[in-house]
C-alpha cells in the first residue's frame, strides 16, 4: 500500500510541478518554453512509474503491480474517451486512438477489472463502448 501512496505521490508532484511551472511560464515567459518543458515532467513521472512498478515485478510482488496498473489503464481510458470525442476523425487516426480503445477492449474483455468505485466503472465502460472500426 505504501508503494501505491508513493506511486501516487510522484505522480501527483508531477502534476503540481508541471501546473506550477505552467502558471509561472504563462506570466514570465512565451509559450514555447513552457512546451518544452511539459514533456520532461510527464517522462519524469512516467519514468518513476515504470521504476516502481518493475521493482514490485521483480520481487514477487505481481498482483499488486497488476492491480496498479489495471488502475491505470482506468485512468488512461476515462481521459481517452472525452478527448476521442473532442477531435476529428483524422487527429484521432494520427494517434492511433482508435486502436488504443480497441487494445483495451479485448483485453478488459479477457480480464475485467472492478474499481470499486461506480463512477470510474462507469467511465471506463463509456469510453470501452466508444465505436472504432474494429467492432
Amino acid at each position: 500500500m505504501k508503494l501505491i501512496s508513493v506511486i501516487t505521490g510522484f505522480t501527483a508532484i508531477a502534476a503540481a510541478f508541471g501546473a506550477g511551472v505552467g502558471f509561472q511560464c504563462w506570466q514570465q515567459r512565451p509559450i514555447d518554453e513552457l512546451l518544452q518543458r511539459m514533456p520532461l515532467t510527464f517522462t519524469a513521472s512516467a519514468s518513476t512509474r515504470s521504476t516502481l512498478l518493475l521493482k514490485l515485478l521483480r520481487t514477487g510482488e505481481h498482483d499488486r503491480a497488476v492491480n496498479i496498473l489495471e488502475n491505470y489503464l482506468d485512468g488512461d481510458l476515462i481521459g481517452l474517451g472525452p478527448a476521442y470525442h473532442g477531435v476529428s476523425r483524422e487527429q484521432r487516426e494520427a494517434a492511433w486512438a482508435a486502436e488504443a480503445i480497441e487494445m483495451a477492449r479485448v483485453y478488459r474483455a479477457a480480464h475485467p477489472h472492478d474499481a470499486s468505485n461506480p463512477l470510474i466503472n462507469q467511465a471506463v465502460a463509456a469510453t470501452l463502448s466508444i465505436p472504432t472500426q474494429h467492432n
